[in-house]
């Protein structure tokens, strides 16, 4: 009898197991978008998606992390998208959807980048410059490129400013017109030298704020964080010009010098992009493009999809920084 009953158990355990494992199997088939989030940060797929999956994957990271996820309208966004996608036969059929739903979540920074829309040989880029006209130091940071390593980045302006200014330049301008964004990180530590320590900027969610650090010539918490090759700091005039163009990562370098006493914008409203974003790759090549964070100067001032005016708004960006610079008692022979 004990041997019988023994048996009972073990059929019983193993008929439990077999429940457990087709039960998993089950909800990995259709759950297993979420246990992959919830582990490296982006959809992971056990099995290939079927089409709704692939969508609903999206779907789900936008309303865990999406900027404006717990809208009414988010709400109703993914509602008419997940009505949407339930007939498409193929992952193309729900990426108008899944941008839709994207929006909705972050705002016009966010997006579903759809396979080859992204050029895979793309247009060299161009590092920063550094001019110096009499005793102002000019530091040009455009945008950020992939073809473009981080040191070669900061090598071609952190050094050369440091240089101009321990040669006697008085104040600095640092030039962010036509700067499309891109990582922040060597673009804040190319410019450290002109930037107090401490938090210079915060990624501002409806829960956190998330400051930007500066620490000697290091950044931390904005893009990857970096070190700029130099040592020093310089409390000088510093004028920042930007344009329609400026926009994401060039409105936050913007804005890390919104406030001081020392410096002052000028130009154009930027872009209208100031706000933080994650990104992954899908299995078909997409890439989701997704705010979780808006961008807040050190003046408590919070910015997101809207133009961001310069202290200065003028079409002489240029000439009108000289000007200030030259009222703060650093004499600019270039405007004689």
């Amino acid at each position: 009898m004990a041997v019988k009953a023994g048996r009972n158990v073990f059929t019983w355990l193993g008929g439990v197991l077999a429940l457990i494992i087709a039960t998993t199997l089950v909800m990995v088939w259709t759950f297993g978008p979420v246990w992959g989030v919830s582990i490296v940060g982006k959809p992971v797929f056990l099995l290939p998606p079927s089409p709704e999956r692939y969508a609903h994957a999206v779907f789900d990271m936008a309303e865990r992390k999406g900027l404006h996820a717990g809208s009414a309208e988010f709400a109703e966004v993914r509602a008419r998208a997940e009505e949407a996608v339930k007939d498409a036969e193929s992952a193309a059929d729900t990426y108008p959807h899944i941008d839709s739903v994207l929006t909705a979540a972050g705002g016009k920074h966010s997006t579903l980048l759809v396979p080859g829309s992204i050029p895979e040989q793309r247009t060299q880029g161009s590092l920063p410059s550094v001019d110096v006209n009499g005793r102002v130091a000019s530091v040009s940071l455009p945008a950020t490129d992939v073809e473009w390593d981080n040191a070669a980045y900061m090598d071609a302006a952190a050094p050369p400013l440091i240089g101009a200014l321990n040669d006697g330049a008085c104040a600095a301008v640092v030039d962010l017109r036509g700067n499309t964004g891109g990582d922040l990180g060597p673009m804040l530590a190319s410019v450290s030298a002109l930037l107090p320590d401490g938090e210079v900027l915060w990624f501002s969610t409806p829960l956190y704020d998330k400051p930007v650090m500066i620490t000697g010539n290091s950044v931390q918490g904005g893009g990857t964080p970096m070190t700029a090759p130099v040592d020093g700091k310089f409390q000088v005039p510093v004028a920042v010009l930007v344009d329609g163009m400026t926009a994401s990562s060039g409105e936050a370098t913007m804005l890390a010098f919104r406030g001081m006493d020392n410096s002052r914008s000028f130009g154009m409203p930027t872009a209208g992009y100031a706000s933080a974003n994650i990104s992954f790759e899908m299995p078909d090549g997409a890439r989701v493009l997704l705010s979780t964070a808006n961008d807040k100067a050190r003046t408590g001032e919070v910015f997101g999809d809207d133009p961001i005016e310069p202290d200065v708004v003028t079409t002489s960006a240029e000439r009108a920084a000289h000007e200030w610079i030259s009222q703060q008692g650093c004499v600019d022979p270039t405007l004689d």
